[in-house]
C-alpha cells in the first residue's frame, strides 16, 4: 500500500538515479544505440513525473535535448535504426513513444522531426513483422528486453507497440481490435480509436535504403 513514507523513498531513488545517469551521460551516448535514447529519456521522465526535485527542470531540458538529437542521428531516412537488430528497433520505438506519450500529458512537446522520425520507426517494423503472427525476423541482439511490458501478449510479438504507435502517433490503428490493445490501453486511458476500423493495408516491402534491409512477401 502506498503511503508518504514510500512516495519521498521513491522520489529520493529517482533523484539519485537521475544524478548518476546526468553525471555519466557521455558513455551512454558513446554507445550511438538504445543505452543513449534510454537514459536520456530516464533524464526526462524523472523531471517530469518528480517536478519537486530540486534539479527537475534541468533534467527534462537535458533529458529532451539529448533525445531528439540521439532519435536525429540514430534513426535513418527509412526508419531504421542503428543498433541492427528487430528486439532493439522495438525497446528504441517503445523508449520514444513514452516520451512523447509523458511529454503530451505533462505540456512538453518534443520536436516535429522527432516524432516524424519515431513514425518513420513504427513504419519500418511494422514492414518487418508478419501481421498473423506479430512476430518479426530474429536478426542482431536478441535478449528479450522490453522497455514498456503493458501486454499479456507474448514478447516475441510485435502488435502491441505498432497498434500503440499508430494510435499515438496517426491516429488510426494498425490492427483490428484485439489484445494487442492492451498496451495502448494502458498508455491512453482506453481511449483507443473505433474497434470498427478496419486494419491497415498489408505491409509494403523493404527495398535496401539505409538500414539494408529487403522482405519478400507471398500468399505463404
Amino acid at each position: 500500500a502506498l503511503n508518504v513514507q514510500r512516495v519521498e523513498r521513491t522520489a529520493q531513488l529517482a533523484a539519485a538515479s537521475a544524478e548518476r545517469i546526468e553525471r555519466h551521460i557521455h558513455y551512454a551516448l558513446s554507445q550511438k544505440n538504445n543505452h543513449g535514447i534510454s537514459e536520456a529519456a530516464g533524464l526526462f521522465t524523472v523531471g517530469l513525473v518528480f517536478p519537486g526535485l530540486n534539479s527537475s527542470e534541468r533534467w527534462v531540458r537535458t533529458g529532451k535535448r539529448l533525445l531528439e538529437q540521439q532519435v536525429a542521428e540514430l534513426i535513418y531516412a527509412d526508419g531504421a535504426f542503428s543498433q541492427h537488430s528487430a528486439n532493439y528497433h522495438r525497446l528504441m520505438l517503445q523508449t520514444v513513444l513514452w516520451c512523447i506519450r509523458l511529454g503530451e500529458l505533462n505540456g512538453v512537446e518534443l520536436s516535429r522531426s522527432c516524432v516524424d522520425a519515431a513514425r518513420r520507426s513504427s513504419d519500418f517494423l511494422y514492414k518487418l513483422v508478419d501481421v498473423e503472427s506479430g512476430r518479426a525476423p530474429n536478426y542482431g541482439e536478441n535478449d528479450g528486453a522490453l522497455t514498456l511490458p503493458l501486454s499479456a501478449m507474448d514478447r516475441g510479438d510485435y502488435r502491441p507497440v505498432l497498434q500503440s504507435a499508430a494510435i499515438l502517433l496517426e491516429g488510426s490503428r494498425r490492427f483490428p481490435a484485439g489484445p494487442w490493445d492492451e498496451e495502448a490501453m494502458w498508455l491512453f486511458g482506453g481511449r483507443l480509436p473505433g474497434n470498427d476500423m478496419p486494419a491497415a493495408s498489408s505491409p509494403a516491402e523493404l527495398r535496401g535504403g539505409p538500414g539494408g534491409c529487403h522482405t519478400m512477401r507471398s500468399e505463404e
